[in-house]
This record gives structure tokens, C-alpha cells and sequence, in this order.
């Protein structure tokens, strides 16, 4: 039975609360087996799968999510997407490969990258099955693939700790782990996708060149958003130490992990706006903006200050005290990830209202500024610098993606539901900060999250009123 966006949003989110409570576990226990430097290298090998990843993505699992809300996605239409993911996917890191191979400063991480390659193309079909499961109203399906995934990883990497290594593991063995997990979650979502005569692959290169003709300005645009998102990882291999590029690359890690709600609740909420367009329904589109950036908000905020009050805590119980210089890093980096739980979600709402090429042209000028920046401040302030960066290039992008969505759909968030987010931060945050000192470091973020959703529904950040959209609204 399809479920209403907050239903599946919090579903999600429950099963993302377990898969980043593993995902902590995972991060801790590679960093411990790696060190600061090899995780720098795996790091840097991992950046490039995720941009080819993108690049083979080519805008098809935004091109299918929309397409299923407007009624166009079902059926063999699917099928040629899937098939054609599958065609871009084999082009990409086969490509990849032969540069990791000819090319003699890359030629070390060839079998690294090449056991990454095999996750991120399990992680790549899993992205696109989201889709249906998202337009279908049953995200459920899909949490549990991803827990089960995450637990083999985490599963293999104790082992590794326990057994073999002690702290000495061969990137390849911790970069396989990570895969097997991808590949189990893969798998699991096709035995579990709604409508299986979905997954079957249809080939027209007629059909293929419509179908590119489309997606061809939003896989555009995530490529230019790749390559300012995850540039300065790159850069910093070049002009700092390995081990920097280690601290950067856990700061940003835990970043990304807050990152899929914005991304979960866009993805669910886009069929939808897609369809109240295609019916001229404005208002509709609207509220269901609004209330997407409201609890995209209200979580937003209490993340940014956990991690800029507690970022020095957080890294060294992860990954201990040899990873603490990543503390200052992610406090800066935190900043950045309020600011993209908003642009996620008006990035979304751009693609559903057809802006794509609006956010093509936003994103080439950023690229532009991201690397020119990067190049001035990563040689002489480094990770810091490129955290500063991220900040920076993030809220222009955001910044004009209002702007754009404003012109079209006039939306606005009531200021008064801004100061109970506020007020409730700070009354969650003091409470933390007063407790003894003997309490440990866990029970004082448990304590703090306790206090501010009991507040939220409490004070009304999460009333009926402000998600009734998100409640009613099920599968298309």
C-alpha cells in the first residue's frame, strides 16, 4: 500500500538513522584501519568513482522520477532508461578504468578503483529503482535493502579489524567491503521493486536519443554540480599532504551522511510537484514547496549546531584522536550543510518546474568560481580553505536557486515558524551544554535531540497545519 510523503519521509529517515549509525561504525572502523593518509588515498579514488558515477547517471534518475509523476515513466518507458543507464555505465568506467591504467600516476589505484567501479555501478542501478519506490509510495522497501547492504559492510570490516589486520588493511580488501554491501542492497531492491515488469529492458535508439534529449540538461547540471561539490577533494591531493586530504575527506563524510533527507524528501515530493504543474495547479506546487523547505528546515538548523558546537567531539569518537584536526573542519563544513538541505530541495523544485537549464548556467559559473577559488586558497590555507569554499559556492547556489523558483511559484517560509525552530534549538542546545560534566558524550546528543522534538511538537514546528501536504499525499 503507498504511503503519504511524511509517512515515507519518515521511514526513510528512521532506516537513515540506522544506516548512519552503521555508517559511523563503517567510517570508524576504515579510518582505524587505513590511517589518515591511506584514507586519503581511498578517499581520492572513491571522489572519482562518484563523479563518474554522476557523469553515467546523465540526469536518468530525475529524468524517471518526474517522468513517473506526470504518468510518463511507466511501463516500457522505464525500461529503455534502464537499459540505457546500463549502456552509460559500462561506457563510463570502462573509460575509467583504461585512464586509471595508462595513466602512471594513477596506475597504483587501478585495482582499487576498479573494485570501487563494481559498488558504484550496483549503487547507480539502486538510485534509479528509488524512483519507483518513490513514486509508488513505498520507500520502506528500499530502507531495508539499504540497511541490509550496510550491515554486510560493517559485518566484513569487523572482521577485517578483529582478524586480519589490526590496523594495517590493504585499501582494496576495506574498498570490497564497501562494495559487497552496494551489491547486496542492489539486489535485494530488485527482488523487492513494485511492478517488476518495470525492470524490463527495453533497447530503441529512437527511443534512447528522446529520452537523452531530455535528460541531457540535468545530467549536465549534476555533473557541474559534482565537480564543485567534490573538486576541492581532488585539488587537495595535489597541493596538500595525503593525511590533510584524510581530515578533509572525514569532515565532509559526515556532512554527506546528514545530506539525504533534503535528498530523500526532494525525491519523494518531485512526482508530486511534477503532477501539479502538468494540471496548472500552482497552489498545490507551492504548498507542497513550502512544507518541504519548512521540515527540511527545522532539521537543518539543530544539525548545523550540533556539529559546529560539537565538531571536535564528534570526529575524535569516530575515528580518535589522530583524525581530532578534522574538528575545525567539519565546524566550517556544517555551515554548508544547512544551507544544502535547502538548495536540495529547491533544486528539485527547478526540475519539476523545468528549469534545468536555468540551473545549467547557474552551476557552469560556479564551477568557474568554485576552481578558481580552490586554486587560491587550498595551496596556502588547505582543507580549511576549501571548507570555506564549500560555504561560500553553496549559498550563492542556493541563494539564486530561490530566486528562480520565487519567480515562478511565490513562496515564502512564516517567520514565526523560523523563531520556534530557533527558540527550540537553543533551549535544546543549553540543555546539553548544563549537563555535568560526568555525563558522556552520547547521552548529552541524545539528550539534546530528545529536547527539541519534544519542543517540536510541542511549540508546533511539526504541526498539522505545516505538513498537511506532506501527510495527504501518496503515491502517484
Amino acid at each position: 500500500m503507498a504511503q503519504s510523503i511524511l509517512v515515507n519521509s519518515g521511514i526513510a529517515s528512521a532506516g537513515r538513522l540506522v544506516t548512519l549509525v552503521l555508517g559511523l561504525v563503517a567510517t570508524a572502523l576504515i579510518t582505524r584501519l587505513l590511517g589518515a593518509g591511506a584514507f586519503g588515498q581511498y578517499s581520492f579514488v572513491a571522489t572519482i568513482g562518484i563523479f563518474l558515477q554522476l557523469v553515467a547517471d546523465f540526469g536518468l534518475y530525475l529524468t524517471a522520477s518526474r517522468e513517473l509523476g506526470r504518468g510518463e515513466g511507466r511501463g516500457m518507458q522505464f525500461g529503455h532508461i534502464m537499459s540505457l543507464r546500463g549502456v552509460f555505465l559500462l561506457l563510463v568506467y570502462g573509460a575509467g578504468g583504461m585512464l586509471f591504467f595508462t595513466i602512471p600516476s594513477l596506475r597504483p589505484f587501478f585495482l582499487l578503483f576498479m573494485v570501487f567501479a563494481a559498488g558504484f555501478v550496483m549503487q547507480s542501478l539502486s538510485q534509479l529503482l528509488m524512483s519507483v519506490f518513490q513514486a509508488y509510495g513505498v520507500v520502506w522497501r528500499a530502507t531495508i535493502s539499504d540497511i541490509a547492504g550496510r550491515v554486510v559492510q560493517v559485518v566484513l570490516l569487523l572482521i577485517f579489524y578483529e582478524r586480519m589486520f589490526k590496523g594495517s588493511a590493504p585499501t582494496i580488501a576495506v574498498a570490497g567491503a564497501f562494495s559487497a554491501g552496494l551489491l547486496i542492497a542492489c539486489c535485494m531492491q530488485f527482488f523487492l521493486i513494485p511492478h517488476k515488469k518495470l525492470l524490463i529492458p527495453y533497447i530503441s535508439p529512437s527511443a534512447w536519443k528522446k529520452i537523452i534529449r531530455v535528460s541531457f540538461p540535468i545530467g549536465a547540471l549534476l555533473v557541474l554540480n559534482s565537480i564543485y561539490f567534490r573538486i576541492d577533494t581532488v585539488m587537495l591531493v595535489f597541493f596538500r599532504t595525503t593525511q590533510e586530504v584524510g581530515w578533509y575527506a572525514l569532515a565532509y563524510r559526515v556532512v554527506e551522511n546528514t545530506l539525504f533527507f533534503p535528498a530523500m524528501l526532494g525525491g519523494l515530493m518531485l512526482p508530486h510537484i511534477s503532477s501539479a504543474i502538468q494540471h496548472k495547479d500552482h497552489v498545490q506546487a507551492r504548498g507542497f514547496i513550502e512544507q518541504a523547505l519548512l521540515l527540511s528546515l527545522s532539521l537543518a538548523l539543530p544539525i548545523v549546531a550540533l556539529l559546529v558546537f560539537f565538531a571536535s567531539p564528534i570526529v575524535i569518537a569516530i575515528s580518535g584522536q589522530a583524525f581530532s584536526a578534522s574538528g575545525p573542519i567539519l565546524a566550517v563544513l556544517a555551515w554548508a550543510a544547512g544551507i544544502m538541505f535547502v538548495g536540495n530541495i529547491l533544486g528539485f523544485a527547478l526540475i519539476a518546474l523545468h528549469r534545468q537549464r536555468d540551473l545549467l548556467t547557474l552551476y557552469a559559473v560556479l564551477v568557474v568560481g568554485n576552481v578558481g577559488a580552490n586554486f587560491v586558497y587550498i595551496p596556502q590555507y588547505g582543507a580549511m580553505g576549501a571548507a570555506w569554499v564549500t560555504v561560500l559556492t553553496e549559498g550563492i547556489a542556493t541563494a539564486v536557486a530561490s530566486f528562480l523558483v520565487y519567480k515562478h511559484i511565490p513562496w515564502r517560509i512564516s517567520a514565526l515558524h523560523m523563531y520556534r525552530i530557533i527558540i527550540a534549538i537553543t533551549i535544546a542546545i543549553g540543555a546539553g551544554l548544563l549537563l555535568p560534566a560526568s555525563v558522556p558524550f552520547a547521552g548529552r546528543i541524545v539528550c539534546i535531540c530528545a529536547v527539541y522534538v519534544i519542543l517540536g511538537y510541542t511549540i508546533g514546528i511539526w504541526s498539522q497545519s505545516t505538513t498537511s501536504l506532506l501527510r495527504s499525499a501518496k503515491g502517484v
